[in-house]
């Protein structure tokens, strides 16, 4: 008769068929290139680090009356990011490449936390590797990536019994995103019976934590990034309650196969929380911070749930193995070697596959037809050099690609901004030489319907998603929803020779 020892021994994956998973997962990132582009916002953390790494320090606007302003909710991802720029390598290439790194090192984290069982395992990391909105995230240059190998990585160091590695992972989390705050709470209730190992974790995230903050007030005056305070004045309770669905959704099943699948992930949430869980801590900071969102009703986009849609991979593999776990003849047969080589392979190629029939059906159109000759026009007009001012919502893509003064109209980066109701607002009382407009009804719209300012401005350039160039779109038929179309105007008076 077999030992229970050599029951578990026979049911753990090898580090060859982690391998593969991961390998995958790799090859479904490079699928998703194609795909998706960088976001926007992130090229406003771009902008920060570039001004680091050529010593004009972490702001936005260099030598504007405002600044310093930390516009960028994510501090130590910037660093990071600012010594890629520091070395000469190209940050938006660099930025993607360390996140599939740091999907890489979640996805080996996530293996070992999950006992390296086959079944758990082999569905948490190819669902990982499959969910295009995982991957959406990961190409579009966001900090989540990050996030989530330092949280696992400090999860490893509370269960291998190094409590201060632990906390400064946990504390460097904290940099990466404030939400980590969950983890941290988190990790220590798991160490809460253990007051010596909860002591250690808990003094190097303190001094990280009272050390970011004395820093933050000395060079900013206050803690919290300038983008999270723009983003809370920009709410009200009617538009934050009629978010909560919305909120839900995306954190818990975007999609049709998730939705699908969700009495298993719920399945899996429950077990993953459960003491004995090596788990709990990443499922609980993923479920809380969904819950966050929606208590608070803000604004969120996309990459805000990447935590979120990782405890999902990782509670759907517990509630597959759950499931399995019900029949004996498959609970015996998933520890035979060919079970976990068939399973390893058959997920590795589904993700794969997976991937390339959203590339085949989803093509990234806003790199060529808005970042690409956005980027020329800066360049030939000489923004950067003629010392313009350009006022914009999206200021992410045309700060980066223009280093000209930004006016920020939503206030991420831009304190005075806060001041005014409208874009239009902004526009009237400062009227900067350049106004970039989201070609829909309530900024573009609103502009032309002001007669006698709209007579001020000429359109000159349109960078547009869908590729159209029309540059007197018909106010009567401008769309109410947001899309990658953006109008730039010219003050009339202005000689762009």
């Amino acid at each position: 008769m077999s030992s229970p020892a050599t029951h578990a021994s026979t049911s753990r994956l090898g580090w060859t068929s982690i391998g593969v998973l991961v390998a995958a997962l790799v090859v479904c990132r490079v699928i998703a290139l194609q795909s998706f582009p960088i976001y926007d916002d992130a090229f406003i953390t771009y902008r920060y680090a570039e001004n680091l790494a050529h010593g004009k320090g972490l702001v936005y606007n260099p030598g504007a009356e405002w600044e310093p302003v930390l516009g960028t909710t994510t501090p130590l991802y910037t660093l990071v990011l600012a010594a890629f720029a520091a070395f000469g390598l190209p940050i938006v290439g660099s930025s993607i490449a360390f996140n599939v790194l740091c999907e890489a090192i979640a996805a080996c984290l996530c293996a070992h936390l999950l006992g390296r069982r086959t079944v758990a395992t082999v569905v948490a990391v190819g669902a990982f590797a499959a969910v295009p909105q995982i991957a959406r995230i990961t190409v579009g240059g966001m900090e989540p990536p990050f996030l989530v190998a330092l949280a696992l990585g400090a999860t490893a160091c509370v269960h291998g019994g190094r409590p201060v590695l632990a906390g400064i992972l946990a504390g460097a989390c904290c940099l990466v995103r404030p939400e980590s705050l969950f983890l941290v709470g988190a990790l220590a209730w798991v160490q809460h019976r253990d007051r010596r190992a909860l002591l250690r974790f808990a003094m190097p995230v303190a001094v990280i934590g009272v050390v970011s903050t004395l820093t933050l007030l000395a060079i900013y005056g206050q803690p919290i990034p300038q983008s999270v305070v723009a983003k809370g004045k920009h709410s009200t309770w009617v538009t934050k309650l009629t978010r909560v669905p919305e909120i839900l959704a995306q954190g818990f099943g975007p999609t049709l196969p998730m939705r699908i699948l969700v009495p298993f992930a719920a399945l899996g949430f429950l077990r993953g929380l459960l003491p004995a869980s090596r788990m709990r801590a990443l499922l609980f900071m993923g479920a809380a911070m969904v819950g966050s969102y929606a208590l608070v009703g803000t604004k969120t986009w996309g990459w805000y749930y990447y935590v979120a849609l990782v405890s999902w991979c990782i509670a759907l593999g517990l509630g597959f193995e759950s499931a399995v776990e019900r029949f004996a003849a498959l609970r015996d047969g998933s520890r035979t070697s060919t079970f976990k080589l068939a399973s390893t392979v058959s997920l590795a190629v589904l993700a794969i596959g997976s991937s390339a029939w959203v590339g085949s059906r989803h093509r990234d159109r806003v790199t060529p037809n808005v970042y690409q000759p956005l980027a020329r026009w800066a360049t030939e007009a000489r923004l950067a050099e003629r010392g313009v001012s350009i006022l914009a919502s999206d200021i992410g893509a045309i700060g980066f690609y223009s280093n000209a003064r930004i006016l920020d109209s939503e206030g991420l980066v831009w304190p005075d901004a806060l001041g005014f109701r409208h874009q239009l607002d902004v526009l009237r009382a400062h009227s900067p030489e350049y106004v970039i407009w989201v070609v829909n009804d309530y900024r573009l719209g609103r502009f032309l319907s002001d007669t006698e300012l709209a007579a001020r401005y000429r359109p000159v350039q349109r960078f547009s998603e869908a590729g159209n160039t029309v540059l007197t779109p018909d106010p009567k038929k401008l769309p109410t929803s947001w899309e990658q179309d953006y109008l730039v105007f010219e003050r009339a008076d202005l000689n762009s020779n």
